[in-house]
């Protein structure tokens, strides 16, 4: 059986990589031939650009970062794109949705996900990853719609979704409300960095940072409550902070005194996890290889003006499944040191791996669903 995966794999972001990878493995090992179709629109290579057009102040500012970091940024952006070559079996590349439509034509089933590709609200968001009117065998694999569910095109989702063969979702949060609107019979699997163990992930570390202690900390939006909540727990650890480059928001990092490494690919990435004393994070992916890797980790959250945690569908929908709950930290928040009992979670992590794999082998044709 010819497969072919449509999901976000070419942005320079380490957990669309990661994804992409795991899917991949997991399909090949099941026996089954694949290949990413290789989309990746013009819009969505602008997003990641190390230089953007100079048409608003925010590409400005941006490439004024990019100019001072350039050479490790590019050194970044190269590294992303031999990964992609040297570890994921994929198509030539697309960059218009009529092409991706005209290449699906060559596999048996389509596979749309991981990652947030429903979500309508995304900047690189294409009609594509619906598949519209296209008559063959159509499957999901822990689709996302993001965390704010509430901004996204749901009936344009449902409406499509019901026209595929299988469904699955990666948030019981989006599951449910879908399901609640019209969405037709779909499952909750899990992503699909959690169906390979870390030993899987280990061939693709290459480069180790240091060898003393150090916190990992591994964010998005470098919002300043989530920086000086892990400088906090550095200072009364004494221990350093490390980030890496995500986006532009970095340069507020320097105002904590939290050292960035700016050409890290998803590589080091994973050695910085692997190899951290702790790690702290507000991102579903660093949360995933925090778990994998059976770190002593800390969620961190941003607090409303409530002075309340905002939480993240995401990411503690994924805490809750594993009954991690305790680990969630705010800005302000008593620092207690607490290490997850791993050999509970990976008892969960097995069961619901388990789940997920059976459901890909029966949409597949491979079991009984």
């Amino acid at each position: 059986m010819k497969t072919g995966t449509l999901t976000f794999h070419a942005p320079n972001n380490n957990g669309s990589f990661l994804q992409a990878y795991a899917l991949q493995n997991v399909l090949i090992k099941m026996g089954l031939e694949n290949e990413i179709i290789n989309y990746y629109s013009e819009k969505q290579e602008e997003q990641y650009k190390v230089f953007r057009k100079n048409n608003s102040i925010s590409n400005l500012f941006r490439n004024l970062i990019s100019l001072f970091h350039f050479g490790k940024l590019n050194s970044r952006f190269r590294q992303f794109n031999e990964l992609r070559e040297q570890f994921l079996l994929m198509t030539p590349r697309l960059k218009t949705e009529r092409e991706v439509y005209q290449t699906i034509e060559d596999y048996d089933v389509i596979i749309c996900g991981s990652d947030q590709i429903w979500n309508t609200e995304a900047r690189d968001f294409s009609e594509a990853y619906l598949l519209p009117d296209i008559d063959k065998k159509k499957i999901t694999y822990a689709v996302s719609c993001g965390s704010k569910l509430g901004a996204v095109d749901c009936d344009t989702i449902i409406r499509h979704a019901n026209d595929f063969d299988y469904n699955s979702f990666r948030e019981r949060s989006t599951l449910l409300e879908l399901q609640q609107r019209g969405l037709k019979s779909s499952k909750l699997v899990l992503d699909p960095t959690l169906l390979l163990d870390s030993d899987s992930y280990n061939r693709l570390i290459t480069k180790t940072i240091r060898d003393d202690k150090y916190i990992f900390l591994y964010t998005i939006n470098y919002s300043d409550q989530v920086l000086q909540t892990a400088k906090a727990i550095g200072d009364s650890l004494n221990l350093p902070v490390l980030t890496v480059f995500t986006g532009y928001s970095v340069y507020k990092c320097k105002k904590f005194g939290i050292k960035v490494i700016y050409d890290a690919a998803p590589d080091m990435f994973l050695g910085l996890i692997k190899n951290a004393y702790i790690t702290c994070t507000n991102s579903f992916h660093g949360t995933v290889f925090s778990i994998l890797y059976h770190k002593e980790f800390y969620r961190l959250c941003d607090k409303d003006t409530n002075g309340k945690n905002i939480y993240d569908d995401r990411i503690d929908g994924l805490l809750n499944e594993l009954d991690i709950r305790e680990n969630s930290l705010g800005i302000g928040d008593n620092f207690t040191r607490n290490i997850p009992d791993y050999t509970d979670i990976d008892k969960k992590i097995e069961a619901l791996r388990a789940e997920s794999l059976h459901y890909i082998e029966s949409a597949l044709g491979k079991g009984n669903y």
